[in-house]
């Protein structure tokens, strides 16, 4: 621990006070142990001011307005009253534009240093259609363009996405960028597959918000096409479950399309472990941490050619993606992945990859550092 390091750290995500056993709590208790406080700038799930906390671990929630993350645009100008009181020595960013802001005015208005994270595509192209996707890139892109301009460090989680921050916003920007992955904590993903023995039915699993963007109503459909005999967990919370019910029944697939929500990771590694195959089948991605969790149990992964995945996924080799969604490119895969022997070398094969380049205390070390090295 550094005495003299003091954290902030800025999310547009809502929180519900401490103590609040979350994930991301075990990503703050990672973090905080370089520092001699650990504070966190964030939304309230209610419309209230609260400060809680947890050892040395703060967390400052502010009032939400509402579950648009857009909100925190402007509210995050309170950032800079918490930053003058609690003079936090470093910043940490997760978007460039929500909070991202408020950040970048803190380190002008007070000298603090500030990483800043990328997450997403949004901010190198329209992932989004019409002219609201339009209008939601140039938002990104503007705002992104003024906080790296300004950062002392810059996350990329592969380096494809480091390429394409240096294409887009500059070569002055290549020494600030730090590559540091998305992680697996193989203490819970601990297990994996011990047979790839299939019953009458695939397993077929994915994970998910349900929202549009991650596409569980093109997959659904493309599987009843596929005339496949399957069985699909989605494991996810959200706005469509009762529209995915609606399809199953619709398309007389009740007892096919099973929904899991609100898992623990522990939960979701053995229901993942119970699968045969894992299909992340999103719209837009960056470095899915879902596709790194079922490539460590040792699931053989289909992906849609989508966001950063060329650090992650070697085709034909660890995984296998989709360069067109069409229902007759997932039958032709999923015909491939009949084979047993195949499902389990492309399954030991993506458990290798994660513990070699994605294990959880390696790449908080990165973290770490890049933190430091402000």
């Amino acid at each position: 621990m550094n005495n003299q390091i003091k954290i902030m750290h800025i999310s547009a995500n809502q929180y519900s006070p401490l103590p609040d056993n979350h994930h991301t709590l075990n990503i703050w208790k990672e973090l905080s142990s370089i520092s001699a406080e650990y504070h966190v700038f964030s939304r309230a799930k209610k419309n209230s001011f609260n400060t809680t906390n947890e050892g040395k671990i703060f967390l400052h929630l502010i009032p939400s307005l509402g579950k648009n993350q857009f909100s925190f645009f402007i509210t995050s100008l309170l950032l800079i009253f918490y930053v003058k009181k609690l003079k936090p020595t470093h910043l940490i960013a997760q978007c460039p534009a929500l909070g991202g802001i408020s950040a970048t005015l803190c380190k002008i208005f007070f000298g603090t240093k500030l990483l800043v994270e990328i997450h997403g595509e949004h901010y190198f192209k329209s992932v989004k259609s019409g002219w609201w996707g339009t209008a939601h890139h140039l938002f990104f892109r503007f705002f992104a363009k003024f906080t790296l301009a300004k950062a002392d460090k810059i996350r990329s989680l592969s380096s494809e996405m480091s390429n394409l921050l240096i294409e887009t916003y500059g070569e002055k920007l290549a020494h600030k960028i730090v590559l540091i992955p998305n992680r697996v904590n193989l203490k819970i993903f601990n297990a994996p597959k011990a047979t790839y023995k299939t019953g009458s039915a695939l397993k077929i699993i994915t994970v998910g918000s349900f929202v549009r963007g991650k596409n569980h109503i093109e997959l659904i459909h493309h599987l009843q096409k596929s005339k496949i005999n399957f069985e699909l967990t989605l494991v996810g919370a959200g706005p469509l479950k009762d529209e995915y019910l609606t399809l199953a029944n619709s398309l007389n697939l009740p007892e096919k399309i099973i929904i899991r929500e609100n898992l623990s990771h522990v939960e979701l590694s053995e229901v993942l472990r119970s699968s045969d195959i894992y299909i992340h089948y999103s719209l837009t991605e960056a470095v899915s941490r879902a596709i790194m969790e079922a490539m460590a149990i040792g699931l053989p992964v289909i992906s849609t050619n989508v966001g950063y995945l060329k650090d992650l996924i070697q085709e034909n080799e660890n995984g296998f993606l989709i360069h067109e969604r069409t229902h007759a490119a997932l039958k032709t895969l999923l015909n491939n992945l009949t084979s047993i022997e195949l499902r389990e070398k492309i399954g030991r094969k993506a458990r290798f990859t994660i513990e070699q380049n994605f294990e959880w205390q390696h790449v908080f070390n990165l973290y770490r550092k890049a933190i430091q090295d402000c």
